[in-house]
């Protein structure tokens, strides 16, 4: 059963027990069943939909989720955003780190920083290392000194997209310079 926007808007009364702890943000068309799946666009029918980019987020509980998702969404943070005159990139882990319980985990996939879509799409407006996030650690030397603290717990590069493969299998060789795809970080809330 999808949870439906008025059902969502019982969240004003506080009360969470029925909401999931789990949140699939930007689901998109990756709908995850026992899961809140938001998403900007309603087409692709999540159980609730706002804009991730404008802040802050009323709709979502102080410390109630576990897990957060954020798939393919944070290399599009806009730099200047809805709602507070911070950089973007920062209120959005803000928000984050604001409703997730202390030690919970958060994790995200983004393009590869050697992957050409990185730099071709035009809606992309940062380039995102794997050593980015470890800037959310206080203990790092040039901890960002944002409200928002993580430690990054794995991050992984995944390498040769669909269409490598693809043309691998077709044509027997392989696209050069198209190896690695997309980075996974985790990261878990430090109180």
């Amino acid at each position: 059963m999808s949870f439906t926007e008025d059902r969502l808007s019982s969240m004003h009364q506080r009360t969470s027990s029925w909401l999931p702890t789990k949140l699939n943000l930007g689901c998109g068309n990756d709908y995850r069943q026992g899961w809140l799946n938001i998403d900007i666009s309603p087409e692709v029918n999540p159980d609730m939909h706002f804009d991730a980019f404008s802040f802050p987020w009323k709709d979502l509980l102080d410390g109630h989720f576990e897990l957060v998702l954020v798939n393919h969404l944070v290399e599009h943070i806009p730099h200047a955003v809805k709602g507070s005159s911070g950089e973007g990139f920062f209120v959005f882990f803000e928000e984050i780190y604001r409703i997730l319980k202390d030690y919970g985990a958060v994790l995200l996939k983004v393009p590869h920083w050697k992957h050409p879509n990185t730099f071709i799409d035009p809606t992309h407006t940062r380039v995102l290392h794997r050593k980015t996030f470890e800037f959310f650690d206080p203990s790092h030397p040039s901890h960002y000194g944002t409200q928002a603290k993580f430690r990054v717990t794995r991050a992984k590069e995944n390498r040769e997209d669909r269409l490598s493969r693809g043309i691998k299998q077709v044509f027997g060789w392989r696209v050069p310079g198209i190896r690695k795809v997309e980075l996974e970080v985790a990261m878990i809330k430090l109180p």
